[in-house]
């Protein structure tokens, strides 16, 4: 059986649950949301999931699905998204009336890079294969990360599915056009990445200098500012909501604006902890604006930048 917590990206937030116990439900959840696993490594854990568990032990209590949404039974669920999934893949063999985007670049940059045009996915891959090879030759150590879209011509809705590969050229997630996911007055299927949240303990603390790390965009830099709320008194865990709220906000410092700001929507499985010597020179300040919510300095002489 596979181990829930290789799917936990953050190395602190790994720890910190090494004795958590998560229901199934919550487990596939978690599979989703990880980047840093192959998308062939979440199928087998999905796969796992559902060959192990009854529908009965897929039970929904701890976990959140989106408000409007319906879902009769989860194990069924999870069995419709690991088909949704295979058959994303295998669309990748069509080329009727289809284009494929590449868009790469590289990672702590912020920004995507060059976008080009291929009539087949393997001409995208095989592009971004050749710039990772040629970045190794030149003897760069920048990151680098890839996103495939499949675009439907001749469609007004804009559908597209897409591919998400990792500076290892792994394909590591799929988001399936959303014209995938069926929903009736009598049937619905949801896409387990989009609709459905669930309760992670985290073990940053108010004034922790964290950082928030992405295959996919350049490493940020904020401060926790209160201590996370339990999942009995989260309003959120009571009421429902939808996989946004996997998030925190954070007290962050626009460097180029030099100013004070905060984050509503930081994906919080993506926190690790910082220490001050790893903050970028710009980012310094961070240290004092920690100090400050820890009350061991003065809020005005963070202000004033004492």
């Amino acid at each position: 059986m596979f181990n829930i917590l290789d799917f936990i990206d953050s190395p602190d937030i790994r720890e910190y649950n090494k004795n958590t116990r998560f229901t199934p439900a919550e487990q596939a959840i978690l599979i989703g949301q990880s980047e840093e696993t192959t998308v062939e490594e979440k199928l087998s854990a999905w796969q796992e999931l559902v060959d192990v568990y009854s529908t009965e032990e897929f039970q929904v209590e701890s976990i959140r699905i989106n408000r409007g949404i319906h879902v009769a039974d989860f194990r069924e669920m999870v069995i419709d998204n690991i088909r949704i999934w295979k058959e994303t893949i295998a669309s990748t063999r069509s080329q009727d009336n289809v284009v494929y985007v590449l868009t790469y670049g590289e990672r702590e940059s912020g920004s995507d890079g060059r976008t080009i045009y291929f009539s087949n996915y393997d001409l995208a891959y095989d592009c971004f294969a050749q710039t990772k090879s040629e970045y190794i030759e030149k003897g760069y150590n920048e990151e680098l990360y890839a996103k495939i879209k499949r675009i439907y011509l001749d469609d007004e809705s804009g559908a597209m599915d897409t591919f998400f590969i990792d500076n290892e050229l792994r394909l590591v997630m799929i988001r399936p056009d959303s014209k995938r996911f069926v929903e009736t007055e009598d049937y619905e299927i949801a896409d387990i990445l989009e609709a459905c949240y669930v309760h992670v303990p985290l073990p940053f603390r108010k004034g922790d200098i964290v950082k928030i790390h992405s295959l996919f965009w350049r490493t940020e830099y904020g401060v926790i500012p209160f201590n996370q709320k339990d999942k009995e008194n989260d309003i959120c865990m009571k009421h429902g909501g939808d996989g946004t709220d996997i998030t925190v906000s954070l007290d962050t410092y626009l460097d180029w604006r030099d100013e004070f700001d905060y984050t509503d929507a930081t994906p919080s499985l993506a926190l690790r902890y910082c220490s001050a010597e790893e903050l970028p020179e710009k980012q310094k300040i961070l240290e004092k604006l920690s100090q400050a919510r820890k009350g061991e300095i003065d809020w005005y002489s963070l202000l004033v930048k004492e």
